[in-house]
């Protein structure tokens, strides 16, 4: 705060000063009116330096504790988008997550294809039509869901991020008469799931979830 006020201080003798020079000596007034506004001005870009700043410390104090070789992934990703952060990555992979297990329990394979690559989705869509064809319905309900980032590489401009999803859920299926063949209505389990993550850098604006495994 010292050093703040010292360099205000500065900055608006310097600029009286350069009035002063310029031949505005009986200017009084007007040279306090643009001296207070430079002040504001001044105060306004330090502040605005100052809260981008802090942003930039505190979107990177996770990448901190991830490893080095996780930490380049992310700095060449930023040259591509430059407000990409791991915290930023981590919730939207965790609303990927939900928005995939809903659609997939709904048989939304509009949504699912918006979401997964190719290889992912054509697993997913067989066992959906399965489901259709044996009229069996799916309900899963997401009680908690935690992100944290396991591993992540680039290739060329191809980059995937590895991830370890832990969550509190409740899944079952019924037949068509509506009684439970698979999991159960009141039971919560505990998953663990790592999914990946891809997309090519500079052509694609979507993460697509590229791998799944239990």
């Amino acid at each position: 705060m010292l050093d703040l006020i010292i360099l205000l201080g500065i900055a608006v003798f310097i600029f009286v000063k350069l009035f002063d020079s310029l031949g505005f000596h009986n200017k009084k007034q007007e040279r306090n009116k643009n001296a207070d506004y430079f002040l504001e001005r001044l105060k306004k870009d330090i502040e605005d330096e100052q809260k981008g700043s802090a942003d930039i410390e505190i979107a990177s104090a996770l990448e901190a504790s991830l490893s080095q070789e996780i930490r380049n992934v992310m700095d060449k990703v930023r040259k591509y988008e430059s407000s990409f952060t791991a915290d930023k990555f981590i919730d939207g992979a965790n609303k990927a997550f939900l928005m995939i297990l809903k659609a997939f329990a709904d048989c939304d394979k509009g949504t699912l294809k918006l979401l997964l690559s190719k290889s992912v989705y054509s697993a997913f869509e067989k066992d959906i039509e399965s489901r259709l064809v044996t009229k069996k319905k799916m309900t899963t309900a997401v009680i908690s869901s935690t992100v944290s980032i396991k591993n992540a590489s680039i290739e060329e401009s191809n980059v995937m991020i590895e991830v370890n999803i832990h969550s509190e859920q409740i899944s079952f299926v019924k037949d068509d008469l509506g009684n439970v063949v698979i999991g159960s209505e009141s039971v919560t389990k505990t998953k663990v799931d790592v999914w990946t993550f891809s997309k090519v850098l500079g052509k694609s604006d979507i993460w697509l979830l590229s791998s799944t495994s239990s």
